[in-house]
């Protein structure tokens, strides 16, 4: 699994959100009370917004690692061991490597 592939996965999804809003409109459905299917049909549309919201968050989180990404292939850094403990940074590195 690649890095931008983690931090999609580590934010979750919409899907589960999606599969709540289908269970209240099913569940609206059934209802014959209008104004108990109106509830649950608000609910669902609120389940659907959350889904929408998390995948928006998503596709952001998606263009800020792709974005990450390219510029850590651009300007690497490198860190070398100081002593046990420690590490700095290298600030001697050529632009071939």
């Amino acid at each position: 699994m690649g890095h931008k592939d983690r931090v999609t996965a580590n934010m979750g999804s919409g899907i589960p959100y999606r599969e709540r809003a289908t269970e209240c409109l099913r569940i609206a459905e059934s209802i014959i009370d209008e104004g108990m299917k109106t509830i649950w049909a608000k609910l669902a549309a609120e389940w659907i917004a959350l889904a929408e919201q998390i995948e928006r968050k998503n596709v952001k989180l998606d263009h800020a690692a792709q974005q990450m990404i390219m510029s850590a292939q651009e300007h690497p850094v490198v860190f070398e061991q100081a002593d046990e403990e420690e590490f700095v940074q290298r600030s001697d590195i050529d632009e071939k490597s």
